[in-house]
Parts: structure tokens; sequence; C-alpha cells
């Protein structure tokens, strides 16, 4: 049978995980194309200050008995591989989607 502590631990950790992942599309829509050294700094910072705050969280997670550690940590990183990977399955679907609509002229 699954623990209790399992189950809330495998929570935190998928919202974290979500949580993380709009934060990160957030961040990556402040970008404009037109000055790409604000854009890696905005990129930079983003990720600096996301890492810090899931460092704190899970360093205050594992001070406690009542929270699986490990599950947290599965659940963190499996919402986010996930999303990133649907994310990416969209883009490249639909970049093929737009070069079919390209008309062809030469």
């Amino acid at each position: 049978m699954i623990e209790t502590a399992t189950v809330i631990g495998l929570a935190i950790g998928i919202m974290m995980g979500a949580m993380d992942f709009s934060l990160a599309k957030s961040i990556a829509s402040l970008i404009r194309p037109s000055n790409i050294h604000a854009a890696q700094a905005i990129i930079m910072v983003g990720f600096i200050v996301r890492l810090g705050l899931i460092g704190i969280v899970l360093w205050t997670l594992s001070r406690t008995s009542a929270v699986n550690f490990l599950a947290v940590c599965v659940g963190l990183t499996g919402t986010f591989t996930v999303f990133t990977l649907g994310q990416a399955v969209r883009s490249f679907v639909g970049s093929g989607r737009q070069q079919k609509q390209i008309p062809n002229r030469r």
C-alpha cells in the first residue's frame, strides 16, 4: 500500500514541476528578439531565481518527516520533463504545419 507521505510528496512534486514550467514559460515570454543581450540576461536571471527557489523548497521539505522527499523529487522532475517534451512536440508539429502553408515560389 502507498503511504500517505509518498502521496503527499508526489503531489507536492507535481505542483512544483507545473509551477516551475509555468514560470519558465512566463519568463521566456518577456524576451523580445530586438536585444539579444537583454534576452540572455533575462533567461539567466530567471533560471537562477527558479533554481534558488526550488533549492530552498527542497531543502525545507528534506527536513520534514511528513513528506517523502524522493517522491517530491520524482514528481518534480517527471512533471517538468513531461511538460517540456509536450511543448517540444507541439512546437515541432506546429512548425511542420507552417512549412506546409508556405507556398513554393520558384
